[in-house]
């Protein structure tokens, strides 16, 4: 498409968010009402370029934060390496606290794998949960939003950038407010969705 647009479905009517040559669309989250909110979208300027997750204020559509999905150390081969899969990382869907507070979301980070960060709408703080060695698989928030469920991959020659080209290893919870990570089960590889109910 040509841009990026919010609907409001009752009145049959929509504002143009962001205008661009592309947008993925369908990789884009929405915390607020319908008086305003955040929109976390992803946005790719170039098959070589690093995607982006970018907050928007809404309604208006002023950008809020820009955060790199990929920004790679210096050394690192499988940045460069697999720089033409850079942009699987907007697979990694980001997650919405229950309350809105917080949004959730997996980076490369000068780091060999990705990390789980949270970013705080009420100060603005971006902070990493998670420090490797494994890639952050899918996510999910407990629903009291003390906690991350995160699904692990294992690091090897097989991983792409792409958190659903393998099974997870092991589901573990993260706590947001002290970091403490927690093994919950081994998956056996089992090539099926852990989510709460």
């Amino acid at each position: 498409g040509s841009g990026l647009y919010l609907f409001r479905p009752s009145e049959a009517a929509g504002i143009l968010v962001h205008q661009d040559s592309w947008y993925p669309v369908c990789n884009t989250f929405y915390s607020g009402d319908e008086k305003g909110g955040l929109l976390a979208s992803f946005y790719q300027a170039a098959e070589d370029v690093s995607p982006e997750l970018i907050l928007f204020e809404m309604p208006g559509g002023e950008i809020r934060e820009r955060f790199p999905l990929v920004r790679c150390p210096q050394g690192v081969d499988i940045c460069e390496q697999f720089r033409s899969n850079w942009g699987e990382m907007m697979r990694q869907q980001p997650q919405w606290s229950p309350n809105g507070r917080y949004l959730a979301f997996v980076v490369v980070l000068d780091a060999p794998t990705s990390d789980l960060f949270v970013y705080d709408t009420q100060d603005g703080n971006l902070r990493r949960l998670t420090s490797g060695p494994d890639w952050v698989g899918p996510i999910e928030w407990s629903p009291d939003g003390t906690q991350i469920i995160m699904q692990e991959l294992l690091n090897d020659f097989e991983f792409f950038f792409d958190p659903n080209s393998k099974p997870p290893t092991s589901v573990w919870s993260v706590s947001v407010s002290t970091n403490e990570i927690k093994l919950l089960y081994e998956t056996g590889e089992a090539f099926a969705a852990q989510n709460i109910l």
